[in-house]
C-alpha cells in the first residue's frame, strides 16, 4: 500500500484519482480510504504545502465515499436482482374468470390435496378449459401447499398415470364445485 501513497502524491486532480479508483473493487476502495486518513497528518512541510496535501486528500476521500457508496449501492441491487425470472401469478392462467366462480372451485376442491392428486385437479381444470399451462410455483403460490414439488410435476407433466375414470370423475367434481358456488 506505501507504493500506493507514493503512487496517490503524483495524482494532482480529482478527475485523475477517481478515474483511477473506478477500476478498484469495493474492499481495495475500503483499503485505500482508511490508508489515507492513517496517514494524512502533518509531515515535514511548511503550512501552506499542509493545507493543499490535505485540501487534495480530502477531496480524495470524498471522491472514495462517493465511490464506495456507489459500488454499495450496486451490489444490493445485483443481490436483490438475482431472483431469475419472476412467475406470473395463478390468477393470470385462468381463462374466462371474471367473477373468480372458477378458481372458488379449485380452491374448494384443492383443500388438502397434495402432490398426485393436486396434479389431478389441474390437470381436468387445464382439459376443461379453466386455465392455460401452469407452473408448480403458480399452484403453491396461489393454494399452499401441494406435497413435493417433484411429485406434484411429475403427475402434472404426465395425465397418461391416471385412469380415464379418474379424470372423468375429477372433472364431474369441479363442474359440481363450480354449480354450487
Amino acid at each position: 500500500m506505501d507504493t500506493f501513497f507514493i503512487g496517490c502524491e503524483n495524482i494532482k486532480t480529482v478527475q485523475e484519482f477517481s478515474d483511477f479508483i473506478s477500476i478498484c473493487s469495493l474492499d481495495e476502495l475500503k483499503e485505500i480510504y482508511g490508508y489515507i486518513q492513517r496517514h494524512s497528518g502533518r509531515g515535514f512541510e511548511s503550512e501552506e504545502q499542509y493545507k493543499e496535501r490535505r485540501a487534495r486528500l480530502d477531496s480524495f476521500l470524498a471522491t472514495i465515499r462517493d465511490e464506495i457508496r456507489e459500488k454499495s449501492e450496486a451490489k444490493d441491487r445485483k443481490a436483490t436482482n438475482n431472483k431469475g425470472r419472476q412467475s406470473r401469478p395463478f390468477r393470470e392462467s385462468m381463462v374466462n374468470d371474471a367473477d373468480n366462480k372458477r378458481l372458488s372451485a379449485l380452491h374448494k376442491l384443492m383443500e388438502n390435496r397434495i402432490g398426485k392428486n393436486a396434479a389431478l385437479v389441474m390437470i381436468c381444470a387445464k382439459r376443461l378449459g379453466w386455465i392455460t399451462d401452469v407452473t408448480s410455483t403458480q399452484v403453491k403460490d396461489e393454494f399452499g401447499h401441494i406435497g413435493n414439488v417433484s411429485g406434484f410435476n411429475k403427475y402434472f407433466n404426465n395425465p397418461s398415470l391416471y385412469d380415464e375414470d379418474e379424470i372423468k370423475g375429477m372433472e364431474t367434481a369441479l363442474i359440481e364445485a363450480l354449480n354450487s358456488i
